[in-house]
């Protein structure tokens, strides 16, 4: 479920699978797991919370107090909050809030090379392919050893086409 980006039903399966002593710890576990793979944001802290309602004593409770109070710091930046929630938005597709956020998180600080190539992310996926050409470039040229190259030279490619296609350029 969490791989197919369904979060609230595969907490909710967890929240289930808690409420017996033998599976207990091992939804602690493997929420937590979860819960600390989501890019910091409003939403982390949120699942966050409702792990530490559902599990509030143990050593994962712990860790995920200390986990809740460090995202909750960094979330009072607003640089860093535009720059987690732009990643966050551009990771679920909501590309509106991607793209405000990023250019704000940009402006801020314009050597983020991830911010920028997260930026031409959110371009492509709202079709603007010019803009996203110029983006995913910068961002290359800024950190040609980003382990997120694959990603954007693939985005750069298939961006080129479309916009040669647009055009009217035979690739």
């Amino acid at each position: 479920m969490f791989a197919d980006n369904k979060l609230q039903e595969g907490f909710a399966y967890l929240a289930e699978m808690a409420r017996s002593a033998s599976g207990r710890g091992i939804a602690a576990d493997m929420w937590f797991s979860e819960v600390k793979s989501m890019p910091v944001s409003k939403a982390s802290v949120q699942a966050l919370q409702q792990f530490l309602l559902q599990f509030p004593t143990g050593s994962v409770a712990a860790n995920a107090r200390v986990l809740l109070d460090q995202q909750q710091a960094q979330l009072q930046d607003p640089t860093f909050r535009a720059r987690s929630e732009g990643l966050a938005a551009v990771k679920s597709g909501n590309t509106t809030q991607a793209v405000a956020d990023l250019q704000k998180a940009v402006q801020a600080d314009s050597r983020d090379s991830d911010a920028v190539g997260a930026l031409g992310r959110a371009y492509s996926q709202r079709g603007d392919r010019a803009r996203a050409v110029a983006q995913l470039s910068k961002a290359i040229a800024m950190d040609p050893d980003s382990p997120n190259r694959g990603k954007w030279d693939s985005l750069l490619q298939t961006n080129r086409y479309w916009l040669l296609i647009k055009q009217g350029i035979t690739p």
